[in-house]
């Protein structure tokens, strides 16, 4: 029986903290996933507490995906995983799901990144496909972590000069970060940057729930000069991490060096609130130029974060026949996730 409730929002992130899982394991994320349709199982798996969310496809099919699980800092990391992963393949049967997706945190280069590697080999799971981190079910490969516990005067030295003369201009330039609580205006924000640099973006619906979901510990920071709004972010919190999730800005944000104001705002409020690091998000790859991430990655690599490589996304699939299916999706526009 589990030492804590899957019910009971304290109790649940306390353990998931314990183990060192981030929010895509946490009560809230749960909740948020269950308001936009999808059914969420929860079980605790050799100690640890998993929740893995079902996502229905066409033709009464469906794919299961645990996000961020079994990192290296739980109890259940000091041995073999064989029963983790044996347990996550009986719960993708009962489902009858085409497949399970599977994402940890482990960073590439580790001795147990290397054990884990070999275990899920012998378990039966595979890389994903090669573009899987363009899906919505997975998670980037690549990722900037700003360690926050120093001083203020510690995170300024350490970042580069450019970046920090950017916060600076920002406030001589009459640039001013509120916190608001309207994501129709941070909504509107985000479709205009999506329009104008041609990048997906979630329905409306997905933001106001999830707002809905991490109540306080979502905020939105939005920079004004004289009320006319430039720029937005929405900045998660959950344990000891803050997570930079989404942005977006108007034309002309960045003459006023408007989003560098907003992250140093973030990295505030994400101290006072306890965080030790500052999860930036995605990255582009080591030495790739033309990557659609080239420029979001310059502006993150201005702070002067830590790059954490991840395992690969892995997948067990349970229906050979509609895993080939699934994956030719594109191709042959059968499956629209």
């Amino acid at each position: 029986m589990m030492p804590y409730s899957s019910e009971n929002k304290e109790t649940w992130n306390q353990a998931v903290v314990n183990h060192g899982a981030d929010f895509l394991q946490s009560f809230q994320w749960s909740e948020f996933q269950k308001s936009i349709g999808q059914k969420v199982i929860k079980q605790e798996i050799a100690g640890v507490p998993v929740q893995i969310i079902k996502y229905p496809l066409p033709l009464k099919q469906s794919y299961l995906y645990a996000p961020h699980v079994f990192s290296a800092k739980g109890k259940a990391q000091s041995k073999k995983l064989e029963k983790e992963l044996q347990e996550l393949k009986i719960i993708c049967k009962q489902e009858k799901s085409i497949f399970l997706r599977v994402d940890f945190l482990r960073e590439q280069e580790t001795e147990s990144a290397a054990e884990m590697r070999q275990e899920l080999k012998e378990a039966k799971f595979k890389s994903a496909p090669a573009n899987y981190y363009f899906s919505a079910i997975s998670q980037p490969p690549f990722a900037a972590h700003l360690d926050i516990g120093g001083s203020e005067e510690q995170i300024l030295s350490n970042m580069r000069y450019n970046t920090r003369r950017s916060i600076r201009l920002a406030k001589e330039r009459g640039v001013a970060v509120e916190q608001l609580e309207n994501i129709k205006s941070f909504f509107n924000l985000l479709t205009q940057t999506s329009q104008r640099k041609n990048v997906g973006l979630h329905p409306r619906e997905h933001y106001f729930k999830l707002k809905q979901a991490f109540g306080e510990d979502l905020v939105l920071l939005m920079a004004y000069n004289k009320k006319q709004l430039l720029a937005g972010a929405m900045i998660l919190f959950f344990g000891e991490q803050a997570t930079y999730l989404h942005a977006g800005s108007l034309p002309g944000s960045q003459n006023q060096e408007a989003p560098y104001l907003i992250l140093w705002q973030a990295i505030l409020e994400a101290k006072k609130r306890g965080c030790k690091i500052l999860d930036l998000g995605a990255v582009a790859p080591e030495g790739s130029q033309n990557h659609p991430w080239q420029s979001i990655t310059t502006f993150k690599m201005g702070w002067r974060p830590k790059i954490v490589n991840y395992l690969s996304a892995y997948d067990w699939v349970n229906k050979p026949f509609w895993y080939k299916m699934y994956c030719l999706r594109k191709k042959f526009s059968i499956f629209n996730l």
